[in-house]
């Protein structure tokens, strides 16, 4: 049967609304699940509709505003894939109860929610999310939640971002808990007094976060009597007690490695690869829950170094935001910097040490000898050596600058590509790559020494070359690279580009010169 064009038209309208104003749909091993509206009555309908262990899921981005807390009271997971969704308490309620079951919330921002415990209000915490039963948060933001009163001896006023009860588990995975606020302690993630619940903070940061009533912990708050929480890779700074000022938690926590603290955490065992007292330097808080760190951040490829994993020991491939975690080393904490964020990376390396500068996939090992160099500076330019890229050349170079003398330095020098950066490069090969270094006499680029060797780092293959002695423009090719570019010197030498324009100008004015004193002559 033929559908007539006037029909036709009316069902193309429907469809066309139907995608702009669906955004949720549970889905369950039938297909043809019904699509529910991006809305509070949407979210609770469709947690309603979903199976045990089913998946909810959006289908665009959906910010909701709720009148009332949303119950989970059995297992799902909800999943918002890449888009971006806002569940906000709107600052007049609890955003998630979750009651029963195994519950994953994945890729959602939950903010501004709010409770305001009277007296006798008992176990009256969590402004973001209060949680009796097993969470995971993923790749989230948990933000400005408030739990405004609450009194200590009713067990109440605990938890800004997260209260998690007796007997529960709370997993925070490649996530960031930040802005919370919470009466009595715990203004990240709180366990009120005298429960004892299992936590684990994986690759997760917890930053600017508030208690007030001064006798508790900014961060984390964990009875005494209950199981410390398990905390690796994760950023745990600038979170304030009132009265006290800089406390991220009340209690010690179990390192399993690779934290950031800016505190000593009450005195808590350090792991390997722990950096206690030390700022994390990180960017502001961006308004999709998102702290990324600065060029200078010491969470910078400062991760375990055998892999970043969550709750479950499996490998976590990703950020916060969906970027690969694909540098020689992960970063600390929820967000990796990557070369959208910057392509300069500056670090300081201590004798006997190897560092690794992100995303510009370089690496330096100092050895013992010469003087300090200080900061140093790794700058990725995804840019041939010369003017055009000749076969055989790598379309990058590396340009490496001390802020300190590098007199009788001798580093040994990783130089790292991709598989798409050598695909990029027609004649070269990863058997014939070398490192070159430009110099001023002699031939632009130089071959120095000949003992560069493979090696593989997460995913990527470096070219390592031992006793290097000087910090400059360094490039990988498969032949000699073809001399840079006049442009590319006045970088390097910013002296020759005065040198330049004054040549220049001198022989305009010579020109000039002449062709006046001939039509005198003539």
């Amino acid at each position: 049967m033929k559908l007539s064009s006037f029909s036709g038209l009316k069902f193309v309208l429907w469809a066309m609304l139907a995608l702009v104003v669906w955004g949720i749909s549970p889905h369950t091993a039938a297909a043809g699940a019904p699509a529910i509206v991006c809305s509070e009555v949407g979210l609770n309908n469709a947690i309603a509709a979903a199976p045990v262990a089913g998946t909810i899921t959006f289908t665009g981005n959906c910010t909701i505003t709720l009148t009332s807390q949303v119950v989970i009271n059995k297992s799902i997971t909800i999943d918002v894939g890449g888009f971006v969704v806002i569940i906000d308490g709107n600052s007049s309620t609890r955003v998630f109860d979750v009651t029963a079951g195994t519950v994953v919330l994945d890729r959602l921002i939950v903010r501004n929610g709010l409770i305001n415990p009277a007296a006798g209000d008992n176990d009256e915490n969590g402004a973001n999310i209060r949680n009796a039963a097993t969470l995971t948060i993923r790749n989230s933001a948990i933000l400005n939640g408030d739990v405004s009163g609450g009194d200590f001896f009713d067990n109440e006023g605990f938890g800004g971002g997260i209260s998690t009860g007796d007997g529960s588990v709370l997993n925070v995975v490649n996530s960031t808990i930040a802005g919370n606020i919470a009466e009595q302690g715990g203004g990240a993630i709180a366990v009120p007094s005298g429960f004892s619940a299992t936590i684990t903070i994986a690759n997760a940061t917890l930053i600017n976060n508030l208690e007030r009533s001064g006798l508790d912990g900014g961060g984390l708050s964990v009875p005494s009597l209950g199981a410390e929480p398990i905390v690796k890779n994760s950023i745990i700074a600038n979170n304030i007690s009132t009265g006290f000022g800089l406390r991220n938690t009340l209690q010690t926590i179990t390192s399993q490695g690779y934290n950031i603290s800016d505190d000593d955490l009450q005195g808590s065992p350090t792991a390997a690869g722990d950096q206690f007292t030390t700022l994390p330097a990180l960017n502001p808080v961006s308004g999709t829950g998102t702290a990324v760190p600065t060029n200078t951040s010491p969470a910078i490829d400062r991760g375990n170094p055998a892999g970043c994993t969550d709750h479950a020991s499996a490998a976590i491939s990703t950020d916060q935001r969906g970027n690969a975690r694909n540098d020689l080393r992960c970063d600390v904490g929820a967000v990796e910097f990557v070369f959208a964020d910057g392509d300069t990376v500056i670090k300081s390396v201590a004798v006997g040490t190897t560092e690794s500068f992100g995303p510009t996939l370089a690496q330096i090992t100092r050895n013992a000898g010469g003087s300090d160099p200080g900061a140093i500076s790794i700058r990725k330019v995804p840019q041939a050596p010369g003017p055009v890229q000749e076969s055989g050349e790598m379309p990058v170079q590396w340009r490496i600058t001390p802020a300190g003398s590098s007199s009788g330095l001798t580093i040994d020098l990783g130089l790292c590509y991709t598989a798409a950066e050598l695909a990029a490069a027609p004649g070269a090969s990863a058997g014939t790559l070398n490192q070159y270094r430009f110099v001023v006499a002699g031939s632009p680029w130089t071959l120095i020494g000949a003992d560069s060797r493979p090696a593989a780092a997460n995913g990527n293959t470096c070219v390592i070359k031992n006793g290097v002695t000087q910090l400059s423009w360094w490039t990988l090719a498969s032949v000699v690279p073809t001399a840079v570019s006049v442009q590319q010197l006045t970088i390097l030498y910013p002296q020759l580009a005065l040198w330049v324009s004054v040549a220049v100008a001198g022989l305009l004015s010579l020109i000039s010169g002449w062709f006046i004193l001939r039509q005198r002559r003539s």
